[in-house]
């Protein structure tokens, strides 16, 4: 077991014993973010204390707390600590400007940090002392203004996760490649004024030799490999044989049947995105045969035949077509896409019939389409979704409420359509209500949102608190 399946099995843990409280899953059923009651909440602060885990930069510090909180502009603080500070992870909250001796600092006298959070810091560049933090093991520089990256990164080589996203950086440099034993490389950028254009998730450029030597790799998301021709993309991808999820934006049709090959190696994929390079780029993808444990999957500029291959996954729950699609008719045909809960068909410009068999997304809960403008009617199976709890037209001028809602069994409510309540079931009526709703209001309870990535800090506390002290040393 990885020590990521080890903190999510006693997040799980405490979940189901209601210390922390999900907000918001995907349709995998994963818990996407998190937060704390506020109860919790002084617990927490009240262990971090007494364990002296945390320590925020207001506070005096005699060097010894493992994770320390810059906040209120008071970076200036890391002038005052001496060589022999035990901090292992530092994160940036709400700073207004960094000092420019900042990581010169932060060589000397935190030789032993493992953890540097940079999110949404003002941040715009990295100098190359970064790369005498030799212990380092997550660097994240997410949503701030930073362009490039050091020579020097390469030099990190117990470094486990780069997260670029939302960053101004756009290109990898080779200096990569020394990255060893890196796992999680998240690198893209979201063009929110072009929401539906196929150049909407910007991927970063790199190498495909690069990428080929970062063999450890378990999270790629997004590579932009428009430059690499199809035998030099595959033969290099092909190594990545530990990928768990994989986004590749601008792909060349050329380069579709090196992509096939390359996934067919990657035993244990559980997400992919494929993005062709441009709108009217149709991938051939008729050879794909992704693992049986896909879960997910988004698909830009596909062909009919690319996504019959899909139906016969056992384990694939989610999946996106998006713009590119060739097709005038999608056929769901009886038997398959037996466990998918979620479908999105958006910007399917050419599609003019929809079919769905009898037999045909037995389990699917979430319906998203459009726009479609030649679409014109629904299918007339579409009613025997019986899972269906949300359908979601969006810019389909040529269907109409009528046209669904008086054969089939709903209600168009606050813009969606929704069972109609005299054909409610009681899974229906009980969904959700198990789940927190936003609590954070005047009148009542506050609490505090924590999402996935403060689980380092959040979890080691809470599990000292359920007297699990000896598992901390696994999140180190």
């Amino acid at each position: 077991m990885t020590l990521e399946e080890t903190a999510k099995e006693y997040l799980t843990r405490l979940i189901n014993r209601s210390l922390v409280q999900v907000e918001w899953s995907d349709s995998t059923g994963r818990a996407r973010s998190c937060r704390a009651h506020d109860l919790i909440h002084e617990v927490l602060l009240s262990k971090l204390e007494e364990l002296n885990l945390i320590q925020s930069s207001q506070a005096n510090s005699n060097g010894g707390a493992r994770y320390l909180w810059i906040d209120n502009n008071r970076a200036c603080d890391l002038r005052r600590r001496n060589g022999n500070c035990q901090t292992h992870s530092i994160i940036f909250f709400n700073l207004q400007e960094l000092h420019a001796n900042m990581f010169e600092r932060l060589s000397i006298n935190f030789k032993l940090l493992r953890e540097l959070d940079f999110e949404n810091a003002p941040l715009e560049y990295i100098p190359e002392e970064i790369g005498n933090l030799w212990h380092l093991r997550y660097l994240s520089l997410r949503n701030s203004k930073v362009r490039m990256l050091p020579k020097s990164l390469g030099k990190l080589h117990n470094l486990l996760t780069l997260d670029l996203k939302g960053s101004l950086v756009v290109e990898i440099s080779d200096e990569v490649r020394g990255l060893c034993n890196l796992q999680y490389l998240v690198a893209y950028s979201v063009d929110h004024d072009n929401r539906y254009n196929i150049n909407t998730d910007q991927g970063i450029r790199i190498n495909g030799s690069v990428i080929g030597s970062l063999e450890s790799l378990e999270k790629l998301y997004y590579a932009d490999f428009q430059s690499q021709n199809g035998e030099h993309f595959g033969r290099e991808l092909r190594r990545l044989k530990r990928l768990r999820k994989l986004g590749i934006t601008k792909l060349k049709s050329d380069c579709g049947e090196a992509l096939c090959d390359a996934i067919r190696q990657m035993h244990h994929l559980h997400a992919l995105r494929i993005s062709a390079v441009k709108e009217d780029e149709v991938l051939e993808l008729e050879s794909l045969s992704p693992p049986p444990s896909l879960h997910r999957i988004r698909l830009h500029g596909i062909s009919d035949d690319s996504l019959k291959i899909l139906g016969d996954l056992p384990k694939l729950l989610e999946v996106w077509l998006h713009e590119g699609y060739n097709g005038v008719e999608l056929h769901f045909e009886q038997g398959r896409f037996q466990k998918l809960k979620f479908l999105a068909l958006r910007c399917l410009y050419k599609l003019e019939k929809l079919v769905i068999d009898r037999g045909s997304l037995p389990c699917l809960e979430n319906l998203l389409m459009g726009p479609s403008p030649l679409l014109q009617e629904v299918p007339n199976n579409i009613c025997n979704l019986n899972s269906l709890r949300t359908l979601v037209f969006q810019d389909m001028k040529g269907i109409r409420q009528k046209d669904y809602a008086s054969d089939c069994q709903v209600s168009f409510v606050n813009g969606k359509f929704r069972k109609d309540p005299k054909h409610l079931r009681a899974e229906d009526s009980f969904l959700g209500i198990n789940m927190p709703g936003n609590m954070s209001n005047q009148l009542g309870s506050v609490v505090t949102p924590v999402n996935d990535e403060h689980v380092p800090v959040l979890l080691p506390t809470l599990l000292a608190y359920l007297g699990l002290e000896f598992t901390m040393h696994l999140l180190d």
